[in-house]
């Protein structure tokens, strides 16, 4: 039965193609450089963004397990203000059944002010994922295949290239596109040709600024992810409401997919959200209860080095 419900979830996951080829996250909007890397170094600080994500938890085996995709996520970016520019590390591990994918992103971005208001980014991503499949987790409808007969773990390295651009307008509205693993790497894994997937990524949105009172600060954050892969496309919006700069709660609604409620504070340069997404697709009859997700970030701010300026004057001759 275990191997039976890994084999379902896998071609699951093939109709939902976002589901593992590239993981998903509800609460994306707080780091933005995962899906496009022309957003790392945006903010005038070092950043390290750490999540975790229990995808479709109620799979379970007939051991009790789970056995959902599960993802745990890793950034850190920074701003290099002498060259105008931005870079970041990433390190994710992505869990679904008999798969298991650890990968390492390396991201640039280049930020050109346009003036004081306008921005445009441009950002390229270099990425190494370890892919490994344990076939002994596979259930075989034809025990005779002989491109199924391992009975063991086995793995490839896949090399990939991400590329992102994206506008901003006096940090209150930002429009971006992407496109991950463009180059669609593909390895011998066991005997079986594994590749990847080219994505492509759209987001947008715009901050309403509902109260401008600093002591009552109210904002209304909407925004929205479209995903492609120009054969099967996906698409979600939210909208979050921000107090005194310090609370927010919102929704998030992903078509034909799930809704999704977050909620998060800062408490001085630490952020913490949570969410939790309500299945509302055919996955909630096969036992899926919901994916809840945590987030940690913290920023500590960083500052140009302000040049000292000469200035000649004769009456020093």
């Amino acid at each position: 039965m275990k191997k039976l419900i890994y084999s379902l979830i896998l071609v699951l996951t093939g109709i939902c193609v976002f589901g593992q080829q590239q993981s998903q996250y509800t609460q994306y909007v707080f780091n933005k450089s995962n899906i496009n890397p022309s957003y790392v170094g945006n903010s005038d600080a070092l950043c390290i963004f750490g999540t975790a994500r229990q995808q479709w938890i109620g799979f379970k085996d007939e051991s009790d397990a789970t056995v959902g995709p599960r993802d745990f996520l890793v950034n850190v970016e920074m701003p290099l203000f002498n060259i105008k520019s931005g870079i970041g590390i990433s390190v994710e591990s992505d869990k679904l059944g008999p798969e298991n994918n650890l990968s390492v992103r390396l991201n640039y971005a280049f930020h050109q002010s346009i003036n004081t208001n306008h921005r445009i980014s441009y950002g390229l991503g270099f990425e190494l994922l370890n892919r490994t499949i344990d076939y002994s987790n596979l259930f075989y409808f034809d025990n005779g295949d002989p491109l199924l007969i391992s009975n063991q773990k086995e793995g490839a390295l896949f090399m990939d290239l991400n590329f992102g651009l994206n506008y901003s307008l006096n940090d209150n509205f930002y429009v971006g596109i992407s496109g991950k693993r463009l180059l669609g790497f593909s390895n011998d894994i066991g005997g079986v040709e594994f590749n990847n997937i080219r994505q492509f990524f759209f987001t947008s949105g715009y901050d309403f600024v509902l109260n401008s009172n600093k002591k009552q600060k109210l904002v209304l954050s909407t925004g929205i992810l479209a995903k492609t892969t120009f054969k099967i496309s996906q698409i979600e919006a939210h909208a979050i409401v921000k107090y005194r700069n310090k609370y927010w709660a919102g929704l998030n609604y992903r078509l034909d997919d799930a809704i999704g409620i977050m909620a998060g504070v800062y408490i001085n340069d630490l952020a913490i959200g949570v969410s939790y997404d309500y299945t509302i697709s055919k996955l909630s009859k096969g036992g899926s209860y919901g994916s809840p997700e945590i987030f940690l970030r913290y920023c500590y701010p960083i500052s140009p080095r302000i040049k000292k300026k000469g200035y000649y004057n004769p009456r020093f001759l």
